[in-house]
């Protein structure tokens, strides 16, 4: 019996506003990947505190 582990995005190319949306809602839901993109110092991951939603609004600010 073959079991599929794999599953297919519900998108295409044809909607790029809905994949993108997808994609920030994966790094956004990510504890390590948001302190990996915030912090700078090799020891971010295990010394550092999570990032906090101001932070990440931080983040996205354009200057």
């Amino acid at each position: 019996m073959k079991i599929n582990t794999y599953e297919y995005p519900q998108s295409s190319f044809l909607g790029m506003a809905k994949d993108t949306s997808l994609i920030m809602n994966k790094i956004l839901s990510n504890k390590k990947v948001l302190k990996l993109l915030y912090y700078t110092t090799p020891d971010c991951l295990e010394r550092k505190p999570d990032v906090t939603s101001a932070q990440v609004a931080e983040m996205f600010e354009s200057k």
